[in-house]
């Protein structure tokens, strides 16, 4: 059986999580010399403020406006959503509320899908300023990636500059010179800190890179999240075989042109 049919079988026979789709210009509130977790951990829960207020707009009839509180269908969004926030619906609702106008600004922007429980943890579990750095590092490379090497139209892993995942690191579009970036985040365009940020990335967060050294850049491989790292390792050297051959063939039609 083809690699890429074998493993969309396997992908429809797990259970798909929910996800949070927000821009990335989130992380532009962060700032600073270090990483400040508090301040980090408010961003995360305007985060999901923003994904509840987007998925709670979709809920609603094209006659309804979101603004106007339907108990009915606020908790059924926060059910779809696995979202339990006991019997404050309502003071969890006008929390949401400001983040109405921002889901309808938000286009052009871009955009990250993480899993809604990797939110919640980071939102209520302890963790270190370099477990939130990481974090902030894998949503820039999912934004940038998007479906990475399971897009049928896209089978081949992108390149992309240490430079640009940091810019989005920082909740930028396109690239910013390492200079004009928050300090935290500047301090990893050191190769010493580089090298530990990307050994994170690959060994706790199932990404890969083409080639041991990658410089001042690197092909990042997106892996799915419940697929273990031997076989998408197997994944990536069958990903490079079809690369290869689409290079051998481009070659020999641009050899037969007249």
């Amino acid at each position: 059986m083809d690699w890429k049919k074998s493993r969309r079988k396997e992908r429809n026979k797990q259970p798909r999580p929910k996800y949070i789709n927000f821009p990335i210009s989130f992380f532009c509130s962060l700032d600073g010399e270090r990483l400040d977790v508090p301040q980090f951990k408010a961003m995360v829960g305007e985060i999901i403020h923003y994904g509840v207020a987007d998925w709670y707009r979709r809920e609603c009839s094209a006659w309804q406006n979101p603004q106007e509180y339907d108990y009915s269908l606020f908790s059924q969004t926060l059910g779809k959503m696995g979202i339990s926030v006991g019997d404050n619906e309502k003071f969890f609702y006008d929390a949401v509320l400001p983040s109405m106008e921002r889901v309808t600004r938000s286009a052009g922007h871009a955009f990250c899908g993480i899993p809604i429980p990797w939110l919640i943890s980071f939102l209520n579990d302890d963790k270190s300023d370099f477990e939130c750095l990481q974090f902030l590092a894998y949503c820039a490379i999912r934004s940038i990636l998007g479906r990475g090497l399971f897009d049928e139209f896209a089978p081949v892993p992108k390149r992309i500059t240490w430079e640009f995942m940091l810019s989005r690191m920082a909740g930028n579009d396109s690239r910013v010179p390492v200079e004009y970036l928050p300090p935290f985040i500047a301090a990893y365009a050191i190769r010493r800190k580089r090298d530990k940020l990307r050994k994170s990335l690959i060994y706790k967060w199932h990404l890969q890179t083409l080639g041991q050294s990658c410089g001042k850049g690197g092909a990042f491989y997106m892996i799915h999240d419940s697929i273990p790292i031997a076989q998408a390792i197997e994944d990536l050297k069958n990903c490079k075989e079809v690369a290869r051959k689409w290079r051998k063939k481009g070659q020999a039609d641009a050899d037969q042109s007249p």
